[in-house]
């Protein structure tokens, strides 16, 4: 591969210290879409700029070329951290099935508690489906899902009904933040850039951990897998806990 001086957006810059330390790869190993573009063009494709752009987003969905940041993309050979690809459990199947029958261009995402068990001392003991959508239509998912499923789902519940109702195997609809991350290798899949701030932000989320394990989930994650940290921070701090996550990230602990 021919490598060039990577040039990214001035408000890429002050994240090239965080992702070269977290990835163990240097500045070069970041390049922008125009730099894949001209290496694939002196190596001899001719396609167009349109054939290149769906070439780039089919590696990405596949996991060989990584979104570290606006525009930034690195090379998963280049880096020991892999993509985030949960194992879905069958309520995860069966419900994003049903949406998908019924509400397909929904912009919705899906967050089970069990994934937290990969990253924990002490394993959760209820796993618990979070469907987030949109705010106006989460009474219509619910009704319709609730109808599916014959019964097992709760609304948007408090904290006190969560703890008091949500049983192992429960669906619980909320309120989707507006302009979250997007999954781009599983759609409809919560993109570790949400659920590792709605973890500290959803009292629902966080109560069900001890403590001490939530900082210990954001540091052993980043320190396994790739997360989009420009993103991460843009959504932590729609809800709130983004000096906690930055705290975790950059205090040497990912």
């Amino acid at each position: 591969w021919f490598k060039q001086e990577a040039v990214l957006p001035n408000n890429t810059q002050k994240w090239y210290s965080i992702v070269t330390k977290r990835h163990s790869v240097t500045k070069v190993d970041i390049q922008t879409h125009r730099q894949i573009f001209d290496s694939w063009r002196q190596s001899g494709d001719a396609t167009t700029q349109t054939a290149q752009w769906k070439r780039l987003r089919s590696l990405v969905r596949k996991g060989e070329l990584l979104v570290v940041g606006h525009d930034s993309y690195l090379w998963a050979k280049e880096t020991d951290r892999r993509p985030y690809r949960p194992e879905l459990s069958e309520i995860v199947v069966q419900v994003r099935s049903a949406m998908t029958e019924k509400y397909g261009r929904m912009n919705y995402t899906l967050f089970e508690l069990k994934w937290l068990n990969d990253f924990v001392n002490h394993l959760l003991g209820r796993n618990v489906l979070f469907v987030m959508v949109e705010r106006d239509y989460a009474p219509f998912v619910f009704e319709y899902l609730n109808e599916r499923r014959g019964g097992g789902v709760l609304l948007d519940p408090s904290a006190d009904d969560f703890f008091r109702y949500a049983n192992d195997g429960m669906v619980i609809v909320v309120k989707k933040p507006s302009q979250g991350p997007r999954n781009r290798l599983m759609p409809h899949i919560a993109p570790p850039e949400q659920w590792l701030a709605d973890i500290l932000a959803d009292p629902r989320i966080s109560a069900s951990i001890e403590g001490a394990e939530l900082p210990r989930i954001i540091s052993a994650f980043g320190s396994r897998y790739v997360v989009n940290k420009p993103a991460l921070f843009r959504y932590a701090r729609r809800r709130g806990v983004d000096e906690r996550i930055r705290d975790i990230l950059e205090g040497g602990a990912a």
